[in-house]
């Protein structure tokens, strides 16, 4: 029974609640975050995609976000030719900070090709219920929406040269302290995911 209390690392605006935020993918070195923005750890581009993939969250001991992957590759994360590549740096840039989240934040992505995944943050407390915001963002041109599940709900974002949107889940439940966000393309053979932020109602 995950019923504990969680310690994130960074409280939010609202002194009621508290949140972590979360960075994900990218590659090279990781990026210095500020604002409250945490990054996985490994920062690793390269994966096993015939297994799920588990990362730490920097400052939030006891959480950590799985990427599922099956060895399928229509059920793993990055390229559809399974060469264990899964993040970018080629999000838009405001120049300015002046986006939803800071543009390091917008820079980075996990992505997937012609497939639906799913992203696992665990270590929640199943007694509470939380607020999930969550986006992506690629400086391309055309159309790539993104298509964003929990439970029952699905929310989709326009993620080509996206600086403003992100998607909103209200009072989601963890099971088992487990909340669990299905990813997937839409009109596009590419979607994407470089933010999650969970507050605590």
């Amino acid at each position: 029974n995950h019923n504990t209390s969680i310690d994130f690392g960074v409280s939010d605006d609202n002194s009621d609640n508290t949140s972590v935020k979360i960075n994900l993918g990218g590659v090279g070195t990781a990026p210095v975050l500020s604002d409250g923005w945490n990054n996985i750890s490994p920062w690793s581009t390269n994966i096993d995609q015939s297994s799920d993939a588990i990362f730490s969250i920097d400052n939030n001991p006891g959480l950590t976000l799985t990427l599922k992957n099956d060895g399928t590759t229509s059920g793993s994360w990055g390229f559809n030719s399974l060469n264990g590549n899964l993040a970018g740096n080629a999000g838009y840039n405001t120049g300015d900070d002046s986006g939803i989240v800071p543009d390091v934040i917008l820079d980075t992505y996990v992505f997937l090709e012609n497939a639906t995944c799913e992203a696992v943050v665990n270590g929640l407390d199943d007694s509470k219920l939380y607020t999930v915001k969550m986006g992506g963002s690629r400086d391309a041109t055309g159309s790539r929406i993104t298509e964003y599940t929990i439970g029952g709900s699905t929310e989709s974002l326009e993620c080509i040269d996206n600086s403003l949107g992100e998607v909103t889940f209200l009072s989601v439940s963890s099971l088992l302290g487990e909340i669990t966000i299905e990813v997937k393309n839409t009109n596009n053979q590419f979607a994407y995911i470089g933010w999650i932020e969970i507050i605590e109602n």
